[in-house]
């Protein structure tokens, strides 16, 4: 999986171009590109909104871009590190604050992947949560996710 140069992953950003080293003979690998993926190119975990692969636009330093594959796991390395693509840096949101201050918008209208609206007849806990939550409410749920690039 191409996610990048190899050597400046960025945050976000418009993909300006890929380009295949010519010293790697391309015709013994498979290759994919969004154009190739059937239906629908993405991955619906909370709302449809991830890429299988992206198509002109990254959203995160691990989106996958192109797909690779070859039967020797050393060619299949060479060539990754023999694809090249350049970016046009885009704004990136890097914390939860600055999704909250709204400065940049990178998903939807609010930076916000999903609310729920909790109502009574909703299974409450016991407890703090359960006084908290008896009136209806809409109530922020935040979870800090992060990720590390790795390489093998």
């Amino acid at each position: 999986m191409v996610r990048g140069d190899g050597s400046q992953p960025i945050p976000r950003g418009i993909i300006r171009s890929i380009q295949f080293d010519p010293r790697i003979d391309w015709s013994q690998f498979a290759i994919a590109a969004a154009a190739d993926v059937p239906g629908k190119n993405h991955i619906q975990l909370i709302v449809a909104d991830q890429p299988c692969l992206a198509d002109g636009q990254v959203n995160h330093c691990d989106e996958a871009i192109l797909l690779l594959a070859h039967p020797d796991r050393h060619k299949l390395r060479e060539a990754v590190n023999a694809v090249r693509i350049e970016y046009d840096p885009l704004p990136a949101v890097l914390t939860i604050e600055e999704s909250e201050k709204q400065d940049v918008i990178v998903l939807g209208e609010d930076n916000v992947i999903k609310s729920f609206l909790l109502k009574r007849a909703m299974w409450i806990p016991r407890g703090p949560t359960r006084r908290t939550l008896s009136r209806e409410s809409t109530v922020p749920v935040r979870r800090n996710i992060c990720t590390l690039r790795t390489t093998e």
